[in-house]
């Protein structure tokens, strides 16, 4: 991003991509016209617990551990991407409310199950070592933080967690949606409406 960023930018970023949004503004807020966090992760122990219950309430045990089982017995690249799809689609799915199917559904990215284990351990790091959400003071522009009424990412806790670093951050919560507002029956049209407002060069 850095490459190809010429002058401030506006930057979306959901889930996992929303932390990642926070940290590439931190190192480069010059950068940055404003940040649009979705569905944003979590950056408290206590935040982490919540929704790590919200999710309990909602997985099938059975399920999970079938799935779990086939990512440990693939015996190939492929097989193992494959597991590990399986299991991302049946977490997806659980984290939404009332979901739409996908008008562009994503058929050439592959899941990486080895890269996805590295990185979250790096973020987890960041975290202990007291980095993040530390250095998010050096954030400078606008932050709007979107996130679903009924995603298992507790919302106003995260937004709590955050605002002592960001202060100028925004926080929006849509009833009736999940993790993927633009994938939600009630929210797709509203959010993406939302999300055209901010990012205008003249917003109303």
């Amino acid at each position: 991003m850095r490459e190809i960023i010429s002058e401030p930018a506006n930057i979306l970023g959901h889930s996992w991509g929303a932390m990642l949004t926070l940290s590439f503004a931190a190192s480069y807020p010059h950068l940055c016209r404003q940040l649009i966090l979705v569905g944003c992760g979590t950056y408290s122990l206590e935040s982490r617990q919540e929704y790590e219950r919200r999710i309990a309430l909602r997985i099938d045990p059975q399920m999970k551990a079938l799935l779990k089982q086939a990512i440990q017995e693939a015996k190939t690249p492929d097989e193992h991407e494959l597991a590990f799809r399986n299991y991302g689609e049946y977490a997806t799915k659980i984290q939404a409310y009332d979901p739409i199917p996908d008008p562009f559904p994503d058929h050439i990215t592959k899941w990486d199950p080895i890269g996805h284990s590295e990185t979250w351990s790096d973020v987890m790091r960041l975290q202990q070592e007291k980095i993040e959400p530390n250095r998010f003071t050096a954030i400078t522009c606008p932050v709007t933080l979107i996130q679903g009424a009924q995603d298992p990412h507790p919302g106003e806790s995260i937004r709590d967690d955050l605002l002592p670093y960001i202060p100028q951050l925004k926080y929006i919560e849509l009833d009736q949606c999940g993790h993927e507002p633009w994938l939600e029956l009630h929210t797709r049209t509203p959010v993406l409406k939302l999300i055209e407002t901010i990012c205008s060069p003249f917003p109303t």
